[in-house]
Order: structure tokens, then sequence, then C-alpha cells
């Protein structure tokens, strides 16, 4: 990454002055600002992991600070929003740009030993890591399969191979040696949704250190290090300023949501990033295989192939390179799943047929749905909603891009058409959004982060048996606003273009 960094410096001779950094700060306001902004926001991420304690896993949560904990994940949030207009004003120093990275990854760091809020997916992750690294298939079975120590279930199962044998005799030891991880998976009767390439990081982490949060919290941070460089390297190739890249790396989704509750988006983000960079510095092949790993860990962005090979359909031969390298990537990474990750019981095909959490838009569909008589009304909003974004994932492809950043551009709208649609708005899915918003900063979008924390409400009302309080009035309030802003900005935009259609 230090090489996209001296990189990025170079872009602008005067970088390369010696100066104090007294000096420097107090030549502009913008800088003073960001730098006060960047402290708070290190400062707040340290009061986080000070709270983080009362979290942890059992405790009541009529015990848990949620009040104080979404309020300054918000106020982080709020802090750091105003870097949309504070970095086109900012003159960009080499001081201050190796400072904004020592920044976020202080703001990272701080949460190394803290408890995760209100999070339990990662013992998920440590579970598939051990059985992947025993080289057992962990789309087979389910970890409730291994919560009992009876025999009970395992006779049930009737005959078994000698290598079926072998492999439920080696899973029942190591739930064992897991101590509470298999007790807390959560949704333990579902077989796992992650990807290969997400299964190899798992295993990667077990091997280092098996069951270590640590170690998965300090892989996290090497994926987000990898996708800052490739943002860097993007940013350099475009000619805009490095600073942006503060955009993802001063974002406090991203710093809570992968070093704090350890999601594995934090696999996705270097995927993404890449895939950008290769797309700017116009290697479409590579951009392919980069977008093919991203659906190694997460399917959704296939979603993105349409608008990646519509650049290159005037070149035929280096379009069939770029569909064969993604057709022979994507095969070798979710042909493993085929076999047993496709049934009644697998992650996949739970998650797409019922999971709902946290949705705004697809439950009003779903509610008019209802309204209008509809037998199956979640059914069918699930279909309208895939039709939407299918059909925004085609339709961006029918003008030709005049440029790479296009490519970009298009990629986000069909990203933020699938996280505003989607039945699972959870917080960490913006994450999805961040790379591409480097690129395209839209404020309405950057603005999400300041209501996302109202999610975790979701706990409070659920103890106290309100969640239809959390549904009908917690939600709204956290995208009601994003939906009016963006269709403010949205109006504003065509506005602006017809005038200067008419000007011309």
């Amino acid at each position: 990454m230090s090489a996209a960094v001296g990189a990025a410096l170079a872009l602008n001779p005067s970088q390369h002055q010696t100066f104090t950094l007294t000096h420097a700060y107090a030549q502009s306001t913008p800088e003073r600002l960001s730098l006060a902004s960047g402290l708070c926001l290190t400062g707040i991420c340290a009061g986080l992991a000070y709270i983080s304690s009362a979290f942890v896993y059992g405790s009541g949560i009529s015990d848990h600070p949620v009040g104080l904990f979404i309020a300054l994940y918000a106020g982080a949030a709020l802090i750091t929003f105003p870097l949309i207009w504070l970095i086109p004003k900012i003159q960009d120093t080499r001081q201050l740009l190796f400072i904004a990275i020592g920044i976020g990854l202080a703001a990272r760091l701080v949460f190394v030993t803290s408890t995760p809020i209100y999070e339990d997916d990662f013992y998920r992750y440590l579970w598939d890591g051990a059985v992947t690294a025993q080289g057992i298939d962990p789309f087979k079975y389910p970890p409730s399969d291994f919560q009992s120590e009876d025999d009970a279930l395992a006779a049930l199962l009737g005959p078994q191979s000698a290598p079926e044998n072998q492999d439920w005799q080696t899973l029942k030891a190591l739930a064992v040696d897991s101590g509470p991880v298999i007790t807390r998976i959560n949704y333990p009767y579902i077989k796992t949704e992650y990807p290969l390439v997400a299964q190899g990081a798992f295993a990667l982490s077990y091997i280092i250190e098996p069951w270590s949060l640590i170690v998965w919290r300090l892989l996290c941070l090497a994926c987000e290090l990898l996708a800052l460089h490739f943002l860097l390297k993007a940013l350099v190739a475009v000619g805009r300023s490095p600073l942006w890249s503060l955009l993802y790396w001063w974002n406090p989704i991203a710093i809570v949501e992968l070093a704090n509750r350890v999601h594995m988006e934090a696999l996705l983000m270097p995927a993404l990033a890449a895939t950008i960079f290769f797309v700017v510095s116009r290697r479409p092949i590579f951009a392919c295989a980069a977008l093919s790993v991203a659906v190694g860990i997460k399917f959704w962005p296939a979603l993105l192939f349409p608008v990646l090979m519509r650049s290159q359909l005037h070149n035929p031969k280096k379009l069939a390179c770029m569909a064969a390298t993604a057709v022979i990537l994507c095969a070798a990474f979710l042909a493993p799943q085929i076999p047993n990750g496709l049934d009644p019981n697998s992650g996949l095909i739970t998650y797409s047929q019922s999971w709902q959490t946290n949705s705004f838009a697809f439950s009003q569909l779903e509610r008019l749905f209802s309204a209008l008589g509809a037998a199956d009304a979640d059914l069918i909003a699930r279909l309208l909603v895939f039709v939407i974004v299918s059909g925004c994932a085609l339709l961006v492809t029918i003008p030709r891009p005049n440029h790479p950043q296009d490519i970009v551009s298009r990629m986000l709208i069909v990203t933020a058409t699938l996280f505003l649609l989607s039945p699972t708005q959870y917080p960490w899915y913006f994450l999805w959004l961040l790379p591409f918003l480097v690129f395209l900063p839209v404020w309405p979008l950057l603005a999400t982060p300041i209501t996302l924390p109202l999610y975790f409400l979701r706990y409070h009302y659920a103890d106290i048996q309100q969640t239809d309080f959390f549904e009908n009035v917690i939600v709204p309030l956290e995208f009601a606003p994003i939906f009016i802003l963006l269709l403010l900005w949205l109006w504003r935009q065509r506005t602006n273009q017809t005038e200067k259609t008419h000007v011309s």
C-alpha cells in the first residue's frame, strides 16, 4: 500500500515540500476541520470499544447501553459526513495523507480486543473455517448436528460409508474442541451460505490460530488495507485526490461493522476495490477476474457482470476472454456448493426465499400486495424486486460507456438499487456501496450511516416484545429520509442537466 500512497503523492510536486505539521494545517481551514473530524472519530471508536464490554454474549439486553451505542455510532457518521465537501478544498500534502491513513488505522486498532456489539455471525465463520480446514465439505452438515453431546442424532442418519462416518466423528470432536463456539452459532439448523472464497478465508483464520476472534479481526484488517491500496491506485489512475479514499477509510460503518462486529464483508472490499481499479486502468479481463472473486465471497456481485461486459461489445475477442474468465472462475468458486448447498436447509435457499430484516421499501411493497389481496405477498414482492434489480442491471448497459468511470457509476446504480430494495437491509450491507461512492460521492447515500445505527434498537424492542413498533416506526426513520434526499438529489441532477442542454 505504501507504493500506492507514494504514487498518490506524486500527483502534485508541491506535496514533497518539507514543512512542520503546525504550519501545514494553519494554512487551511478544511484541513484543520478534516483533522479534527478524524481525531473525533478515533475518540468515538475508543469510546465504543470501551462500552463494548457491556455487550458480552449472554448478558441481558435491558442492561446494554444501547442508547449510548447508537448515539456514538451516529455521531461518528455525522462528524465525518462533511468530508464530501471538505476534501475538494484540501490541498493534498504528504503529512495529511499519511496522518489520515494513520487515523483510520488507529480507529480500527482500538477494537482489536473489544467485544463484538450485538453480533454473533463470527461464530459461524469460526466453525466453517474449522470444518473447511479439516478437508470436510462445509456445505454438507448444519452446525446443529453437532450441538448435542449424545449419539441419538447420529443414529437417525442410518448406514454411512466409512468416509462419511469419519467426517462425522471428526466434526463431533471439533465441536467439543470449539468450546462455546458451536453453541453460539445463530440459526444452527441452516447450512452455511458462504461460497468457497469466503470459506478459504475462514479456514486460513483457523489454520493461523483455531477459534481466535483476534486472528479473524486481523485478517479483516488486512483485507481492508488491501482494499485501501486498490482504491488509492484507482484514484491515481483517474487523477483524483487520494483523500477521496477517506469516504471509505473513515466511514464509521466500515470501521464498526468490520473492526468491532467483524462481518465477512471485509473479504468483499478488496475484491470490489480491485474490480474498480482494473476498470479505470482499462484492464477489463483482470476486472472480470476480480469481480469473479467477489462472486466467490457473496453472490450478488454477479449482477455487475452485464455492466462490465457491455464496455467490450465492440471488441468480440476481448469480450470472449472476459466471458471465459468469468465462467471458469465462478464455476470453480460456486460448484462445490451445488451438491449439498442447495437443499431446503441451505443458507442460500433459506435466505433468498424467506429472510427479511430491517427492510423499508420491500416491506411497503409487501404491504401493498397484501392490501390488494395477494395470496403470497412476500413471494410477489421478492419477484418484483428481482425483476427491478435485474432490469436495472440490463438497462444501464444500453448506452455505451464513454469513459471507464461511467462503468463504475453504473455499478453503483445497480448496487444501490439492490441495497435500497433488498428484503434485508443490515447496516453492514451498506458497505457494498462504499468502494463505488469513493468515485461517485452521492451525498444522500453517504448520509445513510447517520440513520443506520437506529437498526440496533431492534434488539431492545424485541426484548420488550414491541417488534411492530420497530418495523412500523424505527425502520421508516432509518430509510425514509434517505429515499427523500435521494429523490431530491436525482430531481436536482435532472434539472441541472436540462438547464445545460438548453444553454448549449
